[in-house]
């Protein structure tokens, strides 16, 4: 491959550096920045300053789509009508904090996969009940489901949410295999949904 001949006087560059600024000028990237990127010197060798991403428009999505309400709004009746109707055990608690809850729904076979859904909103808002529609078309495609809410930030670090999923991953696998093991599984699941039918 040619190597890239640069559009633009480029400070000294050494090895990897010196590629990586070449194909920023030969794409155009540097051109397009939002700010300036200038050289800054940095122990006799010189880097680019790049530009801080706005992490609010980049991660969250809630400002970036213009119906969201309505979006939001649809997804809480159709989770609210499958949370009626659907083979579950809801509200379970997997951990001390007040949000640490989760929603198990079941296929019906004693042999079928758990897929936990944890469930997005930029680590500040949402929990599991908005989110129960999703279940109905992995229990109708052979699939348990676990649901979980999790603390939100800022009040907990992302750190704290990763490790309260990770006892959430203890709590419903134990979960699926008591209840695949249990003698009431072998004539048919029950669940506190199951007498509202």
């Amino acid at each position: 491959m040619a190597a890239v001949k640069p559009k633009q006087n480029l400070p000294a560059f050494r090895g990897h550096s010196r590629t990586l600024a070449h194909a920023m000028v030969a794409s155009g990237a540097l051109a397009r920045a939002k700010r300036p990127m200038a050289p800054l010197p940095m122990g006799g060798y010189a880097r680019w300053s790049v530009p801080v991403p706005d992490y609010e428009v980049e991660y969250n999505n809630g400002r970036r789509v213009a119906e969201v309400d309505a979006i939001s709004a649809r997804w809480e009746a159709a989770s609210a009508s499958y949370r009626e109707t659907a083979d579950a055990e809801l509200d379970r608690r997997y951990g001390p904090g007040d949000r640490n809850r989760y929603d198990l729904f079941f296929t019906g076979s004693a042999r079928a996969p758990l897929v936990v859904y944890v469930h997005g909103g930029y680590w500040q808002w949402g929990d599991r009940t908005l989110f129960s529609f999703l279940a109905e078309g992995l229990n109708a495609n052979g699939l348990s489901v676990a649901i979980p809410s999790y603390s939100l930030c800022p009040t907990v670090s992302v750190l704290e949410i990763v490790g309260e999923l990770r006892s959430l991953s203890q709590s419903s696998a134990y979960c699926v295999r008591h209840a695949r093991t249990s003698p009431k599984w072998a004539t048919k699941p029950t669940s506190p949904n199951s007498a509202r039918r």
